[in-house]
């Protein structure tokens, strides 16, 4: 378990560290999607690519655990009247 808990905060902070580093300055040009502009600044444009298809997979991804959250808690308080 405490492996799980390093690995998971190296695997998040790392690429933090890393646009950090590269960008130059911290304030001004962090918004949503900054990381694909470093992504294509560290990597080219295929890099930025797959960060794009990364992000979209993981909101498609919550946005059908959340629906199946919501037909789950409906199916059980149907089941209870």
């Amino acid at each position: 378990m405490l492996w799980a808990v390093i690995l998971v905060v190296v695997i998040s902070f790392f690429p933090l560290l890393i646009g950090i580093g590269v960008s130059n300055n911290l304030d001004s040009n962090w918004k949503d999607g900054y990381f694909i502009d470093l992504a294509d600044k560290i990597g080219g444009s295929w890099l930025a690519i797959l960060m794009l298809v990364g992000e979209r997979g993981c909101f498609l991804f919550y946005v059908f655990l959340f629906e199946k959250v919501l037909l789950f808690l409906i199916l059980g308080c149907l089941r209870l009247k």
